[in-house]
This record gives structure tokens, sequence and C-alpha cells, in this order.
């Protein structure tokens, strides 16, 4: 049997090409997007299709399948639907615990992959009539992480506020009332701890708001405490950091994870299943 891996966004990718360059190595990957530089890193073999559903390999085989929490509608969904008359066995690969319901109705692959007991617990909920059901499996990205945070030099200076893509909330009506909550946000603790400065940090996807500027503009007595990071690796910013503010994101869990004080800025009302953060309202 051959494997096969197909993504898009970093959210899955990230956590699934570590678990398959240790359990299934030959895996073939078509990759594309944000994720198309990963397989390389991860010393798995890409290779290079215009249409899965064409790719005569797949039929008889294993197909994990990457499904973050973006751009679903235009990547993951139309994957699976082209999918459907192809025989092979498909594995959603599942990154965080947001919004199941919304973004995965409809979908029945074979089996799901989770890589923690909160999405598990939840994923287990929603995909009952999954006929391999939901198995979690060793998290090989988080414990390589672990590891190459403990080699960095911390020197916890700041405080790192973790942007989230505007498009994974509901409450707020248009990017105009986001971006107010997240300056808002940025407000409070700049007047709570003044002096310290803020870290921000945009999300990668490009799907943020410039709340970083709006900032400015907004609060220019405030603008010199506000600085946009230009790391690409979030361990760097994490080795600066006392503690991170953000809303309930991957990010946050992983600061956690690392031993790193975590406060989440706002409750939202998305479908949030993952581990509960103390309330940024609770130091300010």
């Amino acid at each position: 049997m051959t494997y096969f891996a197909i993504t898009h966004e970093m959210g899955a990718a990230n956590l699934l090409y570590p678990y398959l360059m240790n359990e299934f190595p030959e895996t073939l990957c078509i990759s594309t997007g944000p994720s198309s530089r990963l397989p390389s890193q991860y010393g798995l073999r890409k290779i290079l299709t215009t249409d899965v559903s064409k790719h005569r390999s797949l039929t008889g085989n294993t197909i994990f399948l990457g499904a973050s929490s973006l751009n679903l509608e235009s990547t993951v969904i139309p994957t699976i639907k082209k999918l459907e008359k192809v025989r092979c066995q498909k594995i959603l690969v599942l990154d965080n615990w947001v919004n199941y319901e919304s973004r995965l109705n409809g979908l029945n692959p074979d089996s799901v992959i989770v890589f923690d007991e909160y999405a598990q617990k939840h994923a287990s909920r929603v995909f009952c009539n999954s006929p391999g059901g939901v198995l979690q499996v060793r998290n090989y990205f988080l414990e390589d992480y672990s590891k190459r945070y403990q080699k960095k030099d911390k020197s916890e200076e700041w405080i790192l506020f973790i942007e989230v893509p505007f498009n994974s909330f509901t409450t707020y009506a248009n990017s105009d009332g986001y971006s107010y909550c997240i300056c808002n946000q940025l407000l409070a603790i700049c007047k709570r701890f003044q002096n310290r400065k803020i870290l921000y940090r945009r999300h990668p996807s490009g799907f943020g708001v410039d709340c970083c500027t709006k900032f400015g503009v907004d609060f220019p007595h405030f603008a010199d405490r506000l600085e946009l990071t230009e790391n690409i690796d979030l361990l760097d910013d994490f080795a600066k950091s006392e503690f991170v503010v953000g809303l309930p994101s991957y990010a946050l869990f992983l600061a956690q994870e690392l031993g790193i004080k975590v406060f989440v800025a706002e409750a939202t009302n998305m479908e949030w299943h993952g581990p509960l953060f103390e309330p940024l309202n609770s130091i300010l």
C-alpha cells in the first residue's frame, strides 16, 4: 500500500509531516500553498499534480488529508468531493478544536487522526459515524518544539500578542469591529504594564487585520510601546516573552505546553473545545 498526504494550510501540515516522517517515511506528498515547503523539510518526497482525483496511483491506497481551519471551502472540501469516486482510504487530519461542526459538516472520512486529548474527545462526537473512528496519535511536532525551546536563550522582556485570522471568528460583523476589539485589548495592556513593551505577531496566513498600524494611529502616545515582530519562527518570540496574550488559538496552546504564562484576550462565540486559558481581565 502507498501513502499519500494532501495539504495546503500550515496548521494540519505542521503536525502531519513530523508524524509521517517517523511513522510512514515513504509517504508521497501533494502540498500546495503555505505548506508546500514542509515535505522536503522532513525528508518526504513531494509529487506534482494539478488534479488529485486524476492521479491513478491513489486508487486502493491511503490518503492523509490535512484539514486546517482556513480555506476549507477552496481546498479540503473540493478535494474530498473529487476523491469520492476514487476507491481509497481517506484519513482526515485535524490540527485544532475550532468550529468542527460548521467547517466540517457533511464530511465523512474513513477515519480521523488528531494529536491531543481535547481534539480526540470532541472529534469522537462529531465524527461518530466515521467507519474507522478517531485515533489520537503521537505529537512529534510538539515533542520537537519543546526540545528546541529548551535550547533557546530566554530574555522574557516582552509581552507577546498573537494575532488570529479575522475570518476564524463570528463575534465581529466586520474587520472594523475586530480591529477595535484588538486595539482596546492592546491599550489595556499598555496601561496596566506601563514599563513593558508589546511584541505583536501577525498571523502567517495574511488573513489578519493590520491592528498594529491602526493602534499607532488611534493611540499615538502609546505607539512606541508596540513593535511588529519580523521573526519567522514563533519560538524566537516565545523566548523573548514573559507571557503571551491572544484570542484562542493553537499558538496559545503551544505556549502553555512550553510552560509560558498565557492569557486569553476575549472570549468569542466560536465553538472552542480546546484547553482553557486564564482571562486577560484577571491581570488587568
